[in-house]
């Protein structure tokens, strides 16, 4: 064996007890990661998301501190849109997106890595 092909084998042995290292601590989170991005690509998730940014609009008699009337306008609109957005965006994924028994078992393997 050549030094050149040892120091690439050493190089490749460091990264893979790297690899391995990454693994270990992250194995505790990477479940939540799936189970983040497979929400995401669900139409319920962006349903909540619109109803939790409609929430966050401004309503009368909210504290609104050193705002102006045109800025909490301003506020409401943009916020709208956002949640509006987040139907459509949850409308594509009904329509255009996995069939509905597909959902169901998402949700089921969602669950249950949480609860693990």
């Amino acid at each position: 064996m050549t030094a050149t092909s040892q120091r690439s084998l050493g190089q490749a042995d460091f990264s893979v007890e790297v690899g391995r290292r990454c693994a270990d601590m992250l194995g505790g989170i990477v479940p939540d990661i799936l189970a983040d991005a497979m929400a995401e690509g669900m139409a319920r998730f962006w349903e909540r998301r619109a109803a939790t940014i409609e929430d966050a609009r401004p309503r009368p008699g909210d504290f609104v501190g050193k705002a102006t009337p045109s800025e909490l306008a301003e506020r409401f609109q943009r916020l709208t849109s956002t949640a509006l957005q987040c139907r459509r965006h949850a409308q594509l994924l009904r329509t255009d997106g996995l069939p509905p028994h597909i959902h169901d078992e998402i949700a089921d393997v969602l669950t249950e890595t949480r609860a693990a």
